[in-house]
């Protein structure tokens, strides 16, 4: 099994083996590629957001998470990098989706819903 994760920087792209990864991920802020439709305005996002190796506990999805946010929305992605070498070995595509829920504020009340997120896990 090869137990390796792809990295891709603007002019380059680097294999690290997992402890190796995880100590570069540690260093400082990393970016990933994410697409979803924003609850609150129903518009297309499509950006790298910076992620920080600091995974949190989540009661709302299984498991540990990466978090970060898009005008207060906040975005989750898997902290468990076996995720992502376990994709990037299997998909052909760049991407991954999953569905998420997010809580916002819309008109004074909480309104929580469900999105499909895409992550960038090859590019």
């Amino acid at each position: 099994m090869n137990n390796s994760l792809k990295m891709f920087y603007p002019q380059h792209s680097i294999t690290l083996r997992y402890l190796e990864a995880v100590k570069l991920l540690k260093t400082a802020p990393f970016g990933v590629f994410l697409s979803f439709i924003d609850p609150r305005t129903d518009t297309l996002v499509q950006k790298v957001f910076p992620f920080f190796y600091d995974p949190l506990h989540t009661y709302s999805l299984k498991g540990r998470c990466f978090i970060s946010e898009w005008g207060g929305l906040q975005l989750y992605i898997p902290s468990d990098l076996n995720w992502y070498i376990k994709t990037q070995r299997e998909l052909k595509l760049g991407l991954r989706k999953f569905r998420q829920c997010v809580n916002f504020l819309s008109c004074g009340r909480f309104v929580t819903k469900d999105i499909d997120e895409e992550v960038g896990v090859d590019n």
